[in-house]
């Protein structure tokens, strides 16, 4: 009697440090480190398969850590609708046929062009929507509000973009949008 007691306590207990484990196994903090190494490679000057492929193993590691140690009831089906949109966009922009899209739009970046600042556009875009860190996108709900804010800070980041030299890439960043609201969940909750 007192070792099915014991067994029982044992079982009870690893199951308890098993639930513990998976609370600290949730950790965007590392997937944050995923993103780390994108910025400078995407102003180094490196071609777009070199910036397709680091953005492709971002995507990848990001989702991996998340996938592998964080729970529905800690936000992983909110950042999984995130990296499905930013996956669509990578597909949009990385597959063999669109790497045009891709420099085009690189090339209309500051130092190269005079459309935007990708620096300011994407600092505008996450201020406005609130999302800087893979944390956020574990606790940021894709709803219509969400959606919403998601095209208004394009619209008004991007503003610049609205100028008649600009239009094939106001034309490449509509479509991305469009693509990411596609995937993400946002086009069953806004018109588009």
């Amino acid at each position: 009697m007192k070792s099915g007691l014991l067994v029982i306590l044992v079982q009870v207990f690893i199951g308890l440090s098993r639930s513990d484990e998976t609370d600290e196994d949730c950790s965007p903090q590392i997937a944050e480190r995923c993103f780390k190494y994108t910025w400078p490679e995407i102003y180094s000057g490196k071609g777009e398969n070199y910036i397709c492929g680091a953005i492709n193993d971002d995507i990848l590691c990001a989702q991996d850590i998340i996938d592998d140690g964080c729970r529905k009831d800690q936000g992983r089906d909110n950042f999984d609708s995130w990296i499905s949109g930013l996956a669509a966009v990578y597909s949009f922009f990385c597959n063999d046929q669109r790497y045009r899209l891709l420099h085009d739009l690189l090339q209309s970046v500051e130092p190269h062009g005079n459309c935007f600042n990708l620096t300011s556009f994407v600092s505008c875009v996450e201020s406005k929507t609130k999302v800087t860190h893979v944390t956020d996108m574990l606790y940021v709900t894709m709803d219509a509000v969400e959606c919403n804010w998601i095209m208004i800070s394009f619209a008004t980041c991007g503003s610049r973009v609205g100028s008649t030299e600009c239009l094939h890439v106001q034309e490449i960043i509509s479509e991305a949008l469009q693509v990411f609201f596609q995937e993400a969940g946002c086009a069953n909750i806004i018109q588009l």
